[in-house]
């Protein structure tokens, strides 16, 4: 019952980055306003691709032509708590709505839910450039 109440009270999508950053093959560290925490171990970082994809094509052909241009694991992040400990993160696929494109990003085995991240590591291999970046905090 109380997850189900932080997920509806403090749940949701935070904007980690104020403007759109280079993302490319050296790391990038970002450090948000307040330190990222999961509600569930399911929450991850959202890349929003838009600009990558035509915006001409219905939403199934954006699906495709953004799992070909974005592969899984093309796309690495790494959450870091105040006294070094690490959980990697990588791309797993791409979501998609009416009028965005979103590269998700997720731990393989989830995200601790008793920690606080102060710092956060991107990269990527297949051409993200210029983005938001955002962290979504209560998926299952």
């Amino acid at each position: 019952m109380w997850q189900l109440f932080k997920m509806l009270f403090f749940g949701g999508t935070t904007l980690i980055t104020p403007v759109p950053i280079e993302i490319g093959t050296v790391w990038v560290t970002l450090t948000p306003k307040e330190p990222l925490t999961a509600i569930t171990s399911g929450a991850t970082l959202y890349f929003d691709v838009t600009p990558a994809l035509p915006s001409s094509i219905n939403l199934v052909d954006r699906l495709k032509q953004g799992e070909t241009l974005f592969p899984d694991s093309c796309a690495q992040a790494q959450l870091i708590t105040r006294v070094g400990k690490v959980v990697p993160l990588s791309s797993v696929g791409v979501a998609v709505s009416n009028t965005k494109t979103f590269l998700v990003l997720s731990a393989d085995k989830g995200v601790p839910t008793d920690a606080e991240f102060p710092t956060v590591r991107v990269r990527a291999d297949c051409g993200v450039g210029r983005t938001p970046v955002y962290w979504k905090n209560f998926s299952k």
